[in-house]
């Protein structure tokens, strides 16, 4: 958003010192009194503005910490299921070798071989 400033260069090389126009002090002093109001309105323009820019930079900065409190908790989440996948995979692991014994054990040979008599 560009604020004009155009009239006020304009305005100011328009106002002379009260030294160089002693004959209309009147007409002086409204040209002096319309910058003043000018400036005033320009001043009010770039306040809001300030004010608009700090609102959206707070909104931005806690759009921003929600979005990295996000991520902090999808991590820990993340990091938690890796945990529980290690577990499970060891828990596997470890049935699978118990199953390795028991095909290998006499137990299991017989059990199979009864299966394979009754029809199983």
């Amino acid at each position: 958003m560009s604020l004009p400033v155009e009239p006020v260069r304009e305005r100011h090389g328009q106002i002379r010192s009260p030294a160089e126009s002693p004959d209309d002090p009147e007409r002086e002093r409204a040209a002096l009194r319309q910058t003043i109001d000018e400036q005033t309105e320009h001043l009010d323009r770039l306040q809001g503005l300030v004010e608009s820019l700090t609102t959206r930079q707070h909104e931005l900065r806690q759009s921003l910490h929600d979005t990295h409190t996000q991520l902090f908790e999808r991590d820990e989440e993340i990091e938690r299921l890796r945990a529980e996948l290690r577990e499970r995979d060891s828990q596997l692991e470890r049935e699978r070798r118990r199953l390795r014994n028991l095909q290998g054990s006499r137990w299991w040979r017989l059990r199979q071989t009864i299966a394979r008599v009754v029809g199983r």
